[in-house]
């Protein structure tokens, strides 16, 4: 009898379970015939649970890892879609999505209020003094000025609360990481979202299959030939993503003496390396040009890059400089040369004379610049200038212009100050995203550089520099508790 049952329950064993293999199976068909882009989310949920699975006993950590990890996906769905006609859509101007990084944002505010509400803190909210503070005063000064300037008000809004969405990420992230072990999850994230992000780039060039995680296929061949174009679809803001951890990575490799990681981390510098050559953006890779040296030059004026370090860097730099030339010569040989951008900048800077005090608009460039625009290129890209200062000036006039980039010198100073550190972690992270900053400054002057996943990497930066500058203040309370006391001893 009892084996009787046994063989019974085995029966209904296996008949369950081949009844959920059917059952999966049918759904996955159904979903290859229904949307290539539902294959991606079912295929994301599935590594997501796999990664709850595994991280039950720190999910909030595994949670901010995967956050930061999906920034570049943008794989989203519309609470508002409201798309421009007749004029391409900036990304910023499609409506109001809610993408993967959003809802695992909205899991993690859920639980820390969850917790807020279970336990009594001594210590308020932090708003995360300098950047939290001129972030927030940037955006709520784009929607009050937009309202009294932009023709197309409902496309501000959409900005607006795009880039309030990322401050959301910037206020979380702020309250809730104060260790080292925070600040190194956040650095691992990144490298490994932008080597990933790499891998996807170089698999599209070898297959020549521009397919984007929206389960799109892109046609994107100009005079230049194929351009991979990312997660995402734009091979600029793939390429400026790249650009700013690259030299993180760098700074890592240089610094943090992990023998292991150091290897990895290697690899993975030359795999981005490559996939910013296969974009074939050349104001991002002169950019990483400008960031690397900088790089080298702070880190040996600070003796943490030594004499003999510095030289092979150099050395290895001249020679990929040497490989990287008839790639780059051909690029130029077949590509444009920026000519038709010329007039564009032209067009955008007369935008800035008439309306320099207000702006048109955050959001608005592309309803305005047909005004200014000269009629041969209004058949072309005229909807937006690759300039991000002409862009922040004529969109969100003087006062709008100076309080962005009075954030981009305050991070620079905190980097600057930061990069005097003793700690390799702190010291490291500083160095890295200072030279990123430097580097940015002629990238900014031929790119667009105004991307939704560009700015929510922005965000989590901020982020991160505000814990770096965290840890080395209460790095250096502890030194000068401990010197004190050791004087305290010695005083009779």
């Amino acid at each position: 009898m009892v084996r009787n049952n046994a063989i019974d329950s085995d029966h209904l064993y296996y008949f369950t379970l081949f009844l959920f293999a059917i059952s999966v199976s049918i759904v996955y068909v159904i979903m290859f015939a229904t949307s290539a882009k539902l294959i991606v989310v079912a295929h994301g949920l599935s590594l997501l649970f796999l990664g709850f699975a595994l991280s039950l006993g720190d999910l909030r950590s595994y949670l901010i890892f995967t956050l930061i990890l999906c920034i570049p996906l943008q794989l989203d769905f519309h609470l508002l879609y409201d798309p421009l006609k007749n004029i391409e859509s900036t990304p910023f101007m499609a409506g109001i999505p809610v993408d993967v990084t959003d809802l695992i944002l909205m899991v993690l505010y859920a639980h820390w209020l969850a917790v807020l509400s279970m336990t009594k803190r001594s210590q308020g909210l932090k708003v995360g003094y300098p950047f939290g503070a001129i972030l927030l005063i940037w955006i709520v000064y784009l929607l009050l000025s937009s309202f009294v300037t932009a023709t197309h008000f409902r496309y501000s809004v959409y900005e607006c609360i795009a880039l309030f969405k990322g401050f959301m990420l910037y206020f979380y992230l702020v309250n809730n990481t104060s260790t080292e072990r925070d600040l190194r999850l956040m650095v691992y994230a990144l490298m490994i979202m932008t080597a990933a992000h790499a891998l996807y780039v170089v698999w599209q060039y070898a297959t020549g299959l521009n397919y984007t995680v929206h389960g799109e296929f892109q046609h994107y061949v100009g005079p230049e030939g194929y351009r991979s174009i990312g997660f995402f679809g734009s091979p600029d803001a793939t390429a400026t993503m790249m650009s700013a951890i690259v030299p993180m990575a760098l700074a890592y490799y240089f610094v943090v003496k992990e023998k292991r990681g150091r290897i990895f981390t290697l690899a993975g510098i030359f795999l981005v390396l490559v996939a910013m050559m296969l974009t074939k953006v050349r104001a991002a890779a002169f950019a990483v040009l400008i960031s690397s040296a900088t790089l080298l030059l702070v880190g040996y004026i600070r003796s943490r890059i030594s004499s003999a370090t510095f030289l092979k860097a150099i050395a290895a730099g001249i020679i990929i400089l040497l490989l990287t030339t008839p790639f780059a010569i051909h690029r130029f040989q077949t590509g444009t040369w920026g000519e038709d951008r010329a007039p564009l900048m032209a067009t955008a800077a007369q935008m800035v004379k008439d309306h320099w005090i207000l702006g048109v608009g955050v959001n608005n460039y592309p309803f305005d610049i047909i005004q200014y625009v000269p009629p041969q290129l209004r058949a072309t890209w005229s909807y937006t200038v690759h300039n991000e200062y002409l862009l922040r000036w004529s969109e969100t006039g003087i006062m709008g212009f100076l309080v962005y980039y009075i954030l981009n010198i305050v991070l620079g100073l905190k980097l600057w100050r930061l990069t005097r550190s003793q700690d390799p972690w702190i010291f490291a992270v500083s160095l890295g995203l200072f030279a990123w900053l430097i580097g940015s400054i002629t990238h900014r002057a031929f790119s667009f550089y105004h991307y939704i996943n560009w700015y929510v990497e922005f965000c989590a930066i901020l982020a991160l520099t505000y814990l770096a500058s965290t840890l080395e203040s209460r790095r250096l309370s502890s030194v000068t508790s401990a010197s004190e006391l050791r004087h305290m001893k010695r005083v009779p």
